[in-house]
């Protein structure tokens, strides 16, 4: 599969902007700075090594430069009717360096040996996240000394995981973005068993980590998959049985996880009384997801048509006419973003940007849709597993981190041009080859 002559080969033929992007699944864990330094080589590499490609790429993609080029014009004239010069003016450096990295990725994705060492490093990324985070929740810290952060009321305690985020308690967010392009090889050749144990240890660091939002989402990446497998209706029954029965055992075991995933989720969203922590709760509006929900609309009714600027919720939303938005969390409605990307687009830019980015991800899911669709059976499977991590990721109901951040962000652009890149099959001799378009 993975051997040292090939990881070997690759380091001997490919060029600086080639290893720098297989640095990528590294970076990620080392946090922003990493990942900015590591974009910005990938970047001038390759624009110092393939300017051919990209004149190549410009002339054979006219619409899509055209659309680039009319929605960067647009984030220009977002930026003058920002409240933050200063955030919009950073947001808008960020939009041009992930289209940069965007069109660096096709590239890389057209050649198999490149698909294939990013993929082995990202699993062994995979490996080494979930190992780290159960030792840190087994023996209250992980390698690297970072503990376990308990979250105390008068009537709930709970628990994060971080694993080696060190104070960012994105490992579930991380797990669930990277298992489709950490497990390639076993989508690939349909290594059920394989797939299978990465699944379960993959959901249970990601319940473990407290971090619901992102466990509900890889269930249902593993919900689409299993449901739209091409297999009899028997076997997606017992897979569904299955999993079903092993999460019904994490948590009847664990009561710590029982009562953070169920009792405060619950207790948050008003269905179950509090007496103490959420007793005001009665729906969803008045937890501080909810509050950062209605602040975001609220200032996109203020700002239909252009937004109030990229990056500027964190500016706007502490005005005290936000105050009075009906939730009792009114008091914490503040933050960097509003915790979901619609939210995120409509508020901060408008209609007008909320339309271009909606249109960008219809093009891409449909892209990705025709060609799962269409694809031949033993090639259905990873083109489902596509499907179903973009879904993930643009799900319109789900708390999400930030469209225009450094590492949030990088998960959209990086899937994106997966799927604009050329098809990746294996032949009948199990080797991976491209088919061209």
């Amino acid at each position: 599969m993975f051997n040292k002559i090939s990881i070997k080969n690759f380091y001997n033929q490919s060029n600086l902007y080639e290893k720098s992007v297989v640095f990528l699944p590294v970076a990620l864990i080392l946090g922003n700075l990493a990942i900015n330094l590591n974009v910005l080589l990938i970047i001038v590499f390759f624009v110092y090594e393939k300017k051919k490609y990209l004149k190549e790429f410009f002339l054979k993609n006219k619409p899509q430069i055209y659309f680039y080029l009319f929605f960067l014009f647009f984030c220009i004239l977002n930026i003058f009717f920002s409240e933050s010069l200063y955030f919009s003016v950073k947001g808008f450096l960020g939009i041009i360096k992930h289209i940069m990295l965007f069109i660096a990725l096709i590239y890389f994705f057209e050649k198999k040996e490149n698909l294939i060492q990013l993929s082995f490093i990202f699993f062994l990324t995979l490996n080494f996240v979930l190992f780290d985070t159960l030792i840190q929740y087994f023996f209250g810290a992980d390698i690297f000394g970072y503990k376990i952060k308990f979250i105390e009321s008068i009537d709930l305690v709970s628990f994060r995981l971080s694993g080696p985020f060190g104070d960012e308690y994105i490992v579930g967010g991380y797990l669930k973005s990277i298992f489709l392009i950490s497990t390639l090889i076993f989508f690939y050749k349909r290594k059920i068993f394989f797939l299978l144990f990465y699944i379960f240890s993959t959901v249970l660091v990601i319940l473990l980590s407290g971090e619901r939002s992102s466990g509900i989402m890889f269930l249902f990446f593993i919900m689409i998959i299993i449901f739209f497998f091409d297999t009899s209706f028997k076997k997606k029954t017992l897979l569904f049985v299955g999993l079903f029965s092993i999460l019904l055992s994490f948590f009847t075991l664990n009561e710590n996880l029982r009562k953070s995933s169920f009792e405060r989720t619950f207790k948050q969203l008003g269905f179950e009384k509090s007496e103490h922590s959420y007793k005001d709760h009665k729906n969803f509006f008045d937890s501080q997801w909810g509050a950062h929900f209605l602040t975001a609309y609220e200032i996109f009714k203020d700002n239909k048509l252009v937004g109030t600027g990229i990056k500027n919720f964190r500016v706007v939303c502490s005005d005290i006419k936000y105050s009075d938005i009906n939730s009792v969390r009114s008091n914490v409605r503040c933050s960097t973003h509003p915790h979901n990307i619609y939210l995120e687009i409509l508020s901060e830019t408008g209609l007008i940007g909320f339309t271009l980015f909606v249109f960008a991800l219809t093009y891409v899911l449909r892209r990705q849709l025709i060609r799962t669709l269409s694809s031949k059976s033993e090639y259905y499977f990873f083109n489902l597993g596509l499907l179903a991590i973009f879904l993930t990721l643009i799900w319109p109901i789900q708390t999400t981190g930030s469209f225009f951040s450094t590492y949030n962000g990088f998960f959209y652009w990086f899937y994106s041009a997966l799927i604009y890149s050329k098809k990746y099959y294996f032949n009948e001799n199990k080797n991976l080859h491209v088919v061209k378009k």
